[in-house]
């Protein structure tokens, strides 16, 4: 599966993201799905954490889903 996108897309009126890899800096990253409430803004300092982490092993790649890409329309 090819990246469809340079930035993460609007969510679909389900609240889901479109079906695809989204290219995302961790600036968007953390400005689309961690400022919407408390409880996201925490799970972001976990995702900078796991971050920080994937940069000093090399990792060229993070991949993030579940529930931190879903929109706020499902809660």
């Amino acid at each position: 599966m090819q990246a469809q996108h340079l930035t993460i897309p609007r969510f679909r009126p389900d609240g889901y993201l479109p079906e695809g890899l989204h290219m995302a800096s961790k600036a968007e990253v953390i400005f689309r799905f961690g400022s919407s409430s408390r409880r996201r803004r925490r799970l972001v300092i976990r995702i900078q954490r796991w971050i920080e982490l994937a940069c000093r092993v090399g990792a060229l790649r993070l991949l993030v889903d579940g529930s931190l890409a879903i929109g706020d329309v499902l809660k």
